[in-house]
């Protein structure tokens, strides 16, 4: 006898065509709580779209996409969203939002998507690296590639960042001691 329960796959197709569709705020706030929850790339891609956008037609869409997006958790997500970090300076919009929540994330791909793209920064992004691994709701960093950094053969642009990631970690497990 065939199931007539449907999968979260068989929902996507519905969420994303009423995200496109829909303009009403608490169906669109619905609609990508689900989509964040589901997690598959082409629904945080269109998350991303939303929250990223610059042209601030769409509000309510924007905000919708944003909050949902820090719901985010499943480790399909990773791809758009470490995507969305090549290229991009650690200040900014798309690195704030896409940074904590691959952080939140909290697997060996989403800690490896974070120190790849730090180890081809310029920039000096230790502020955001010790937020990020400092945050009490991370997972174990170790657990999730950051300590990966700390090797001298693997090549950073700028050595601040190897050492920000160093002194996070070394104060991430200091405080995991002391409880």
């Amino acid at each position: 006898m065939a199931s007539n329960s449907l999968t979260e796959r068989d929902v996507l197709p519905l969420l994303e065509r009423t995200w496109r569709e829909t303009s009403n705020p608490t169906l669109l706030r619905s609609t990508s709580a689900g989509m964040a929850k589901i997690g598959t790339p082409s629904g945080i891609e269109l998350l991303l779209s939303a929250a990223l956008a610059t042209d601030k037609r769409d509000k309510a869409r924007q905000q919708a996409a944003y909050s949902a997006l820090q719901e985010t958790y499943r480790d399909d997500a990773v791809p758009p969203l470490a995507a969305r970090l090549a290229n991009q300076p650690p200040d900014s919009e798309a690195v704030k939002l896409v940074a904590p929540v691959l952080a939140r994330i909290g697997d060996a791909t989403a800690g490896k998507a974070l120190v790849d793209w730090l180890r081809g920064r310029n920039e000096n992004a230790a502020p955001l690296i010790d937020d990020l691994i400092r945050q009490r709701w991370l997972r174990n960093p170790f657990e999730a590639g950051w300590a990966a950094a700390l090797d001298p053969a693997v090549p950073f642009k700028n050595e601040e960042n190897r050492k920000a990631i160093r002194e996070a970690l070394d104060a991430y497990r200091a405080g995991r001691t002391r409880r």
